[in-house]
């Protein structure tokens, strides 16, 4: 009678090692979400020729603190094969905001979110493609700000494909961490706005005119995050935890990256900047070095069967060399150092 017993045990313990979210119908979430990311310049020193050159207007120690929050409530209409098929998502509230640090005048811009109070109905048809259409609130100027939503939770993304034992770990891909980073979602909820006049349009838009997500006031943080080559696994731990009162498993969950970042596109490399120095703008010696280390935890509840929160923190180091010539033959050699943090906060509820 023991070795059947312990047998029905080890099987149950087996089936709450599996963690999936419940897409059936009728099911809701409530997703409330904060983003901080800040970065400075701590370090900078110029040579002109090998010799070293005082700091100039412009090149003094800056940096930028970038925030996105936002609440919103999806309620599935229809799911099939455990994922959903039609379901509506209500912006509650969407807020962001840059503040740059440029020597000591600080600035802050205010975005305004184009989906704040919007409510859209998203579908998938057959060949999986998912659809968004204005149901309640103002519809966006910009379509494209309808393109590209998931209907599954960001934080899906971390979780296993089967079954898993207590210390188990997995690898994550890089469509993985962009999600749980939010980056795709950035695009949609976060468009950077057009630039003002004086700005440089790669600052504001893309190549096509259309506005374009991006952390930070010109979007360096941004593409630090787009463009690192991450190496990241998800953990589960054998430890249960209460968290916003309920029971959960907890993931644990790192996110590492370091390299050397591609240069950018000729003219985006501050052209005001360089002339200012009587540098010509044409394309510098361009290098830049990064190293990012995140780690958090997801805590999810395998009897409801969902997300309940994540925390995410960590920091992200650049150096960059540059070297440009001169009008006059000469060499101007640039060497700066940035540093920064980054954190997530993510609760996620049943809807009342």
């Amino acid at each position: 009678m023991i070795k059947p017993i312990l047998l029905t045990c080890a099987v149950l313990l087996a089936a709450d090692t599996r963690l999936a979210t419940d897409y059936s119908a009728d099911k809701g979430f409530k997703v409330e979400f904060e983003t901080t990311l800040s970065m400075k310049t701590t370090s900078m020193s110029m040579e002109r020729d090998g010799e070293p050159v005082e700091g100039r207007g412009g090149f003094g120690g800056g940096g930028s603190t970038s925030v996105r929050k936002g609440v919103f409530v999806d309620k599935v209409a229809a799911a099939a094969e455990g994922k959903p098929t039609k379901l509506t998502r209500a912006f509650e509230s969407l807020a962001g905001s840059t503040t740059m640090l440029r020597g000591e005048e600080e600035t802050t811009r205010d975005l305004e979110p184009p989906l704040s109070g919007v409510t859209l109905s998203l579908e998938r048809a057959e060949n999986g493609e998912v659809t968004a259409k204005v149901v309640d609130g103002t519809a966006p100027a910009d379509d494209a700000v309808l393109e590209g939503h998931r209907m599954e939770l960001a934080l899906d993304a971390l979780l296993p494909s089967g079954e898993v034992a207590d210390g188990a770990s997995w690898e994550l891909d890089k469509d993985a961490v962009r999600s749980v980073l939010m980056l795709d979602a950035e695009k949609m909820l976060f468009p950077r706005p057009a630039p003002t006049e004086g700005e440089g349009g790669d600052r504001g838009q893309g190549g096509g005119g259309r506005p374009r997500g991006g952390f930070g006031g010109g979007g360096g943080e941004s593409r630090l995050l787009e463009t690192a080559e991450w190496e990241a696994k998800a953990t589960l731990s054998a430890e249960s935890v209460e968290k916003n009162g309920v029971s959960c498993r907890v993931i644990e969950v790192e996110l590492k990256a370091a390299g050397d970042m591609p240069e950018p596109q000729a003219g985006g490399g501050g052209g005001r900047r360089g002339q200012s120095l009587g540098m010509e703008p044409a394309s510098p010696l361009f290098g830049t070095t990064y190293k990012i280390e995140l780690e958090g935890k997801l805590f999810f509840s395998a009897a409801e069967k969902r997300p309940v929160a994540f925390e995410l923190e960590g920091t992200l180091g650049q150096e960059t060399d540059t070297e440009r010539e001169g009008r006059d033959g000469s060499t101007m050699r640039i060497r700066s150092t940035r540093e920064g943090a980054y954190k997530q906060t993510v609760a996620i509820s049943r809807p009342q």
